[in-house]
C-alpha cells in the first residue's frame, strides 16, 4: 500500500474505539518486568510512576535526552496555558518535546514519509495526579509498529524506540 493514511487519524480512532471494556478482554497480562497496563489506556499509550518530584523528573528526562543526542526543542506548562485562558487551576502537566536530526531527517527526506511531521517532536507528558505522584505518559513506539510502514516504522521502532527506552529506563 503506497498510500499511508495518517497516523494522527488512526490514533485518533483507535483512542475513540479504545473503552475501559474492549481492554479488560484484550489487556496485557502483568509479568515480573513489566506491570499490568492500566486497561482505559489505548495499547500505544505507556503511562509510569517517577520516583521523583515534578521538576526533577523533567531535568532527568532533559538529560538522559541529551545524552542520547536528542535536543529538548520546547517545554509546554499546560496547567499554566489553560489558567491564563480562564480555565480552572489545574496540577501541573508539563509536555516536554524532543527532536533528533538524526531521526527526523531520515524520515523527512523521503516525500512519502513526511505526512508523519505531524508525530513531530515527539513529546513527552510529565504531570501530577491527586495522589501527589508524579507520572510520565508516552507513545509506546514498538506497539504503533502494526501502524506504521516504510521508512518511518524503520526509524520509529528501531533507533528512536531504543532512545526512548534510554531516556525513560529510570521509571517504574
Amino acid at each position: 500500500m503506497k498510500t499511508l493514511t495518517s497516523l494522527a487519524t488512526l490514533a485518533t480512532l483507535s483512542l475513540a474505539l479504545w473503552t475501559p471494556a474492549h481492554a479488560s478482554h484484550h489487556g496485557a497480562a502483568p509479568t515480573q518486568d513489566k506491570p499490568a497496563a492500566r486497561a482505559d489506556l489505548p495499547p500505544f499509550v505507556k503511562e509510569r510512576v517517577s520516583p521523583f518530584d515534578l521538576d526533577t523528573t523533567l531535568k532527568t528526562l532533559e538529560t538522559n535526552a541529551r545524552a542520547a543526542g536528542w535536543k529538548v526543542v520546547g517545554k509546554r506548562e499546560m496547567h499554566k496555558t489553560i489558567a491564563e485562558q480562564g480555565g480552572p487551576k489545574l496540577a501541573p502537566v508539563v509536555l516536554l518535546e524532543l527532536c533528533s536530526g538524526k531521526y527526523s531527517a531520515r524520515i523527512l527526506a523521503d516525500d512519502s514519509a513526511r505526512w508523519s511531521s505531524v508525530l513531530m517532536p515527539c513529546t513527552l507528558a510529565v504531570y501530577e495526579k491527586q495522589d501527589g505522584k508524579t507520572y510520565v505518559s508516552s507513545m509506546d513506539i514498538r506497539a504503533m509498529k502494526a501502524m506504521l510502514s516504510g521508512v518511518v516504522a524503520e526509524v520509529m521502532t528501531g533507533g528512536v524506540a531504543d532512545d526512548q527506552d534510554k531516556m525513560l529506563g529510570f521509571l517504574k
